[in-house]
């Protein structure tokens, strides 16, 4: 119920529901026309979730704000709500960002991804099922180009076409041919070879091929 833009400055601009803080303009109140995040400036990327947002700035750095009860801003805490961006420990060269419901992925140059916050379905990725405060390494190939985050599940885009995803499987959201609840590390996407790009909704995912057709999979309810 709320939403983000990123200007040709830099500067980034959101609105909408802020009960949780993620419009990140210092107050919770409701906002019907975009107002500015607060010191927010050289932004190169923006996402926005229920109840948090993160940005990848140009310097490579990544803040994020709103809620934090699952260490989801990656600033070390686990608590609280934050109205103004807080700097992501230790991401120092992302050029990507995702937000699923309670958790957050930046991309690296180095085709990596790190993720942080809500775990229970091991959708940080990183072999455990602990939320995590700081960001985590994925255990996932090395030569990604994209990244997408769902309500629970996470999944990404590597350089030769193929799909990896982890995180909440119980509706077939990561493709692995099972509907099994906890995937802590990264499993390929069966069949997917020449995908140019991806998209997560809460509970299924979609890639474009180099066709131009689109393969989704994961829950089909509505």
């Amino acid at each position: 119920f709320s939403a983000c833009a990123r200007k040709a400055d830099g500067t980034v601009g959101c609105w909408g529901d802020n009960r949780s803080a993620m419009l990140g303009d210092g107050t919770t109140r409701t906002q019907y026309t975009p107002v500015a995040v607060q010191g927010l400036s050289g932004a190169v990327d923006v996402a926005i979730s229920q109840y948090h947002a993160c940005a990848v700035k140009m310097d490579g750095t990544a803040v994020c704000w709103g809620t934090n009860r699952s260490g989801q801003l990656g600033n070390g805490e686990t608590q609280g709500d934050y109205p103004m961006p807080q700097m992501v420990s230790g991401i120092e060269d992302a050029i990507q960002v995702a937000v699923g419901n309670a958790h957050s992925c930046a991309l690296l140059r180095t085709g990596q991804v790190r993720c942080w916050g809500q775990n229970n379905a091991g959708q940080v990725g990183d072999g455990q099922t602990t939320n995590r405060g700081f960001p985590a390494s994925v255990n996932a190939p090395t030569d990604l180009v994209q990244v997408v985050a769902g309500f629970g599940h996470t999944c990404a885009l590597r350089n030769n076409g193929g799909v990896v995803c982890w995180g909440a499987g119980a509706q077939g959201q990561i493709g692995n041919g099972t509907m099994t609840g906890i995937n802590n590390m990264g499993q390929p996407v069966a069949g997917i070879t020449d995908a140019i790009a991806l998209s997560a909704g809460a509970n299924h995912t979609c890639a474009v091929r180099l066709n131009g057709r689109v393969l989704c999979w994961g829950s089909n309810m509505f």
